[in-house]
């Protein structure tokens, strides 16, 4: 019986449309996916650095296919058991000669196989994908069937398999479908939970992964580009012990399921047993009963019919809540949420405080693709529950209007959103009261929950009805909306960029991960609501749409169900379809006409790249044009937050340093500017780039060397408009920085020269126009502002309801400005004759000790070993994340993310890292090095900025709080290094040849290779070395100095035995020498048990 089992089970599914309709879906996204990571699509589809077929390629296409895969398992494993429920004849077929071992053995096989033929598809798609006509051959290695093998039976089938039992026991057990994808869901958020709590790169997170995709990333995570493109998977014990251990627990689900099912018709998971119902049976055969009827008084106005919507989605909604299932997934929900919020960030050991936009970031992002899967599977479950419970010609025959049947299962999963979403503001409070945090934000939490994120669900609820209520079949509507909603974020690839036309999508989509508490959600929440308002007519269209196609006629065809959707589309529905098709559209194209306004650049980013090839071509000739030096600077700003605009009238003192008359002069304005140039004699423009902000202009006197002229600007911020954020100004933190200023020369050379090249020594590494400048400014703002910039403060006074601050350095600085308006408080503090201030924002007083102290650490180290400090004030100044995450030196300035002004101080009795003490010391560090140390513009000049800083703020912490601490930190650094080596696209240059952008070189292998060379050299005498060296090239003027001169100094004081240390670590490419000097620092300073 086994086999004749197995051949009905087989027969039943090669006759089903639906097997072949996954099977070629999954067919052609592997083809697809792998020719257009092969360039088949042209350029953009693939990233030119990444060979398409490597075996780790292979690997990761096939694992995020089988992770899709997973949702058609109910599908397929479930409903090979379920249909036999579903259709009552498991009783009849029950009664035949079968033991329970053929039965399960042969439904569990059948399923099976129909599986793996589907699964066998995917590496069939990949193979073929790269023998299309139109593929890069130089994306793609030779054919070798080995990767494609080693992924099918190491991970593919277990995988499968594991899967594929649970979904069996489940639905066999419970009787219910539905229960498989449950299953599946709260698996998932089970293992993420557990992976949140024990890490992911933790034996017991490489055991207990079921995929077995943890210790491959692990064993690959340092991987570099050329590595990751021809080596093979890392097939280590670790993962064959992860596959025998979850083929184990497979093995055991499958016995537990065998030994508790039985041949009755009775459902056997306890979880879905409800509360015991008594039948009665009513004797009325003794007497008889006359019974007065109640006169009904029938009302079908438009509010009855609301109400009447009201209370069905009522009884959907509760349907939907009270089932164990979805109960199963509040529990688990609240688990996946609060793991997520308590997890302390893994990158840098820190943790932030629980603030209301905290909370509300990572959870929402996580956590809504969940709510998205419930909102496709309800749909369904909710269009189809009528059929399904056999009640569907009763409601049929009811005197209901579909508007009002369709409308009652929209309101009811709008219900279930609201629900989910509610969850997060629910254990997002716990969390905060729990933290004894409590500047809870309501209002925050709704708005952005019901306001921002609601519509984008509501949304995805229309399209569910709609794809729902076409097809029949539960299981592949929802397979289709999971593919149309994870294929959205590839629309781009395909050269499909307009938002216009990628459903539910706007720019900057996930701009409330960038909320700031200084500046809200900023400019990004008008176009937001905007593109939510056009996909939400779109919504209401579809809807209108579903009632055309609303299954209530009795029909067998699709002819039947065209020729129903064709006479109901007369009268009101016609008229509604055909406004809210006609809203839809207008709207479209009053946003398309917005996109197309001259104040967007959206055009220009899209078209970078060609258009400054186009540049280059046209003013390359002016690529070695001498230029005249900017020696002083007087600006006069006036910032106006309420309207987001500034004018900046400004003065330039130009020197010509040069021995020849200068009579060209460049000016690169700035490109969110509109910027007017006045020279004090006659001029001629010549020549002009509109899109770049670039003139070129003719002098009728050229400028004598050694002489100087004046130049005078007026800047005026280009507007916002409803899509794009032009200006810079902020309601609440604004900081503008010096690109809004003219610059002088040609900008467009991106090549940087090596250190040996002297030709390449004239220009400092943060400008070409100037060396060291004279600095004066007045700045005005609104009167609930403070303005800051370089310099000290001068005067103070208010004038027509207006704030005005005068600033004025007094010896000469980078021409690196920032220029702060917000509403500040100021804390103060006189250390050692330097005032130490710091600006925050109001509510921002969490970890100021902490930046205070890190400042006065960095003061006490730097003179001690460089010298003094060269002003006679620092500050730091908070300014929004909405703008970044970093921190900055600009003359005695320090600007500071708003992000390291909530750091939680009490994670740093646990070990944590203290990295508001630590940035503000690395950012006063920088006055020394990239302030005073000033390199040349070539290759290696943040080694001498970066690396050192970051060496020394490692000594500066180890000096707080202990070598302990800075080893973890170190450690961290290293990370980072191995990391950003792995994303690297070009080859790994030594690190006294680092680019500016390369800042895991400068950063995480810099500060590791001068740290161990000072453990062998000694701290002191390093830090001598330094000393001399700085001493020697401190406010240098050109040519300025390069790694090649500081490389001489470290090799002349430090002994020759030691030398390699240098070699190693500065001079050549080789991390594993590297890293074994720091693994030999660790083990020495790691105590014996």
């Amino acid at each position: 019986m086994f086999v004749n089992i197995l051949n009905f089970e087989i027969k039943y599914w090669l006759k089903n449309w639906s097997f072949y309709l996954y099977l070629i879906a999954f067919f052609l996204l592997a083809l697809l996916s792998m020719a257009g990571a092969s360039g088949a699509f042209g350029e953009g589809s693939a990233s030119v650095e990444n060979i398409a077929n490597s075996p780790l390629s292979i690997y990761t296409f096939a694992n995020f296919f089988n992770k899709l895969l997973l949702f058609l398992l109910p599908a397929i494993v479930g409903e090979s058991i379920y249909k036999d429920f579903k259709s009552n004849f498991n009783n009849i077929f029950y009664s035949y000669p079968f033991s329970k071992a053929q039965y399960l053995f042969a439904k569990f096989t059948s399923a099976f196989l129909i599986v793996f033929i589907i699964a066998i598809s995917i590496p069939i798609g990949l193979i073929l994908g790269t023998k299309l006509p139109s593929v890069n051959p130089t994306q793609l290695l030779p054919f070798d069937a080995t990767p494609y093998l080693q992924t099918i039976f190491i991970f593919t089938i277990p995988n499968l398999f594991l899967f594929s039992v649970i979904v069996f026991a489940v639905v066999l057990l419970s009787r219910n479908i539905y229960w498989g994808f449950i299953a599946i869901i709260i698996f998932w958020l089970l293992k993420e939970i557990l992976f949140r709590l024990v890490g992911s790169d933790s034996m017991a997170g490489f055991i207990f992964d079921p995929f077995g995709e943890n210790a491959i990333h692990y064993l690959t995570r340092y991987w570099s580009s050329a590595e990751r493109n021809t080596f093979t998977l890392p097939l280590q014990s670790i993962i064959f012990y992860n596959r025998l251990v979850w083929l184990f627990v497979a093995l055991i689900i499958f016995t537990i399921t065998y030994r508790l099912f039985s041949f009755s018709q009775n459902a056997l998971l306890p979880i879905l047993k409800f509360k015991n119902r008594k039948s009665i049976t009513k004797d009325n055969f003794g007497s008889i009963t006359k019974v007065n009827l109640i006169k009904a008084n029938f009302n079908f106005s438009f509010l009855h019919q609301i109400k009447t919507s009201w209370k069905l989605s009522q009884t959907d909604f509760n349907f939907i809540i009270k089932s164990p299932a979805f109960i199963s997934i509040l529990v688990v929900g609240i688990l996946f949420i609060a793991a997520i919020l308590l997890q302390m960030n893994p990158h840098t050991d820190t943790k932030p405080l629980p603030t209301t936009w905290i909370i509300l970031g990572l959870p929402v992002f996580f956590y809504s693709f969940l709510i998205q899967i419930l909102t496709f599977l309800y749909a369904g479950i909710l269009v189809h529950r009528a059929k399904n419970s056999r009640t569907a010609d009763l409601i049929s025959a009811t005197a209901v209007p579909n508007w009002v049947l369709l409308f009652s299962k929209f309101l009811a999963l709008v219900k279930m959103q609201v629900l989910l979403l509610s969850l997060i503001m629910i254990v997002g409070i716990a969390i905060q009261l729990n933290n004894a945090f409590y500047q809870i934000e309501i209002g925050h939490y709704l708005f952005d929950l019901f306001a921002i994120h609601l519509i984008g669900f509501i949304i995805w609820a229309f399209l569910a009805l709609f794809v729902q209520s076409i097809f029949n079949n539960t299981y592949l509507s929802l397979f289709l909306l999971i593919l149309l909603a994870l294929g959205i974020s590839q629309f781009p690839s395909l050269g499909i960029e307009n938002y216009l036309v990628r459903f539910n999508e706007s720019p900057d989509s996930s701009f409330y991960l960038n909320y700031s508490d200084m500046n809200g959600y900023g400019h990004s929440l008008l176009p937001f609501f905007l593109y939510r308002f056009y996909w939400l007519l779109f919504g209401i269209f579809i809807y209108f749409f579903t009632l055309l196609i609303w299954q209530r006629e009795l029909t067998n065809s699709v002819f039947e169900r065209l020729t129903v959707a064709k006479n109901r589309y007369r009268g009101k529905l016609s008229f509604t379809l055909m406004i809210s098709l006609i809203c839809f559209l207008s709207f479209g194209f009053y946003i398309f006409q917005q996109q197309n306004l001259p104040g967007n650049n959206l055009f220009f980013e899209k078209n970078k790249t060609a258009l400054l090839s186009q540049f280059q071509e046209k003013f390359g000739k002016y690529e070695y044009t001498k230029q005249p030096r900017i020696t002083s600077v007087f600006v006069q700003l006036d910032i106006f937050p309420e309207t987001h605009s500034f004018i900046a009238n400004g003065n330039y003192t130009l020197v010509n340093k040069t021995n020849q008359t200068i009579d060209t002069i460049l000016i690169k304005s700035g490109f969110d500017e509109i910027t007017k140039i006045y020279f004090e004699s006659k001029t001629s423009l010549i020549e002009e780039d509109s899109i770049f902000k670039f003139s070129v202009y003719k002098l009728e006197k050229g400028i004598e060397p050694d002489d100087s002229i004046n130049l005078r600007f007026t800047i005026n911020n280009q507007a916002n408009t409803l899509l794009t954020q032009n200006s810079n100004v902020l309601k609440n933190g604004t900081y503008l920085k010096s690109d809004i200023f003219p610059r002088l020369g040609y900008f467009a050379n991106t090549n940087i020269k090596n250190p040996d090249d002297s030709t390449a020594l004239a220009n400092h590494y943060q400008s070409i126009d100037a060396d060291l400048i004279n600095f004066e400014a007045v700045l005005s703002t609104s009167s609930e502002q403070i303005a800051i910039t370089s310099g000290y403060l001068q005067n103070v006074w208010q004038e027509n309801g207006r704030n005005y601050f005068h600033y004025k350095m007094d010896i000469p600085i980078k021409f690196v400005l920032g220029f702060n308006s917000g509403e500040f408080e100021v804390i103060k503090e006189n250390y050692k004759g330097v005032d130490l201030r710091i600006y925050n924002h109001p509510t921002h007083n969490y970890c100021l000790n902490q930046m205070m102290e890190g400042l006065k650490a960095s003061l006490d180290y730097n003179t001690k070993y460089f010298g003094a400090y060269q002003h006679r004030e620092a500050r730091i100044i908070e300014f929004p994340r909405s703008l970044g995450s970093y921190a900055t030196t600009a003359g005695n300035c320090i600007q500071m993310s708003e992000m390291r002004f909530i750091n939680d101080t009490n994670s740093l009795k646990n070990g944590g890292i203290d990295l508001s003490f630590y940035v503000a010391a690395h950012e006063l560090t920088h006055q020394w090095w990239g302030n005073q140390v000033i390199p040349a513009d070539v290759l290696g000049a943040t080694m001498i900025t970066e690396s050192i800083t970051e060496y020394l703020t490692a000594k500066i912490y180890e000096k707080k709080y202990g070598k302990k601490s800075a080893l973890k930190f170190l450690k961290i650094q290293r990370d980072r290094y191995l990391t950003g080596r792995a994303d690297e696209t070009e080859q790994e240059v030594p690190l006294y040849l680092v680019n500016p952008e390369q800042s895991f070189i400068s950063y995480g292998k810099g500060a590791i290779a001068f740290y161990i060379l000072s453990e062998y050299i000694g701290e002191e005498i390093l830090n001598g070395i330094l000393n001399e060296y700085l001493n020697k090239v401190k406010f240098q003027s050109p040519p300025y100095t390069t790694s090649l001169e500081l490389i001489a100094h470290l090799k002349k004081s430090t002994p020759t035995n030691l030398h390699y240390l240098i070699t190693d670590m500065f001079e050549t490419t080789n991390p594993e020498k590297t890293l074994s000097h720091f693994n030999n620092l660790l083990s020495k300073n790691t105590p014996t048990r």
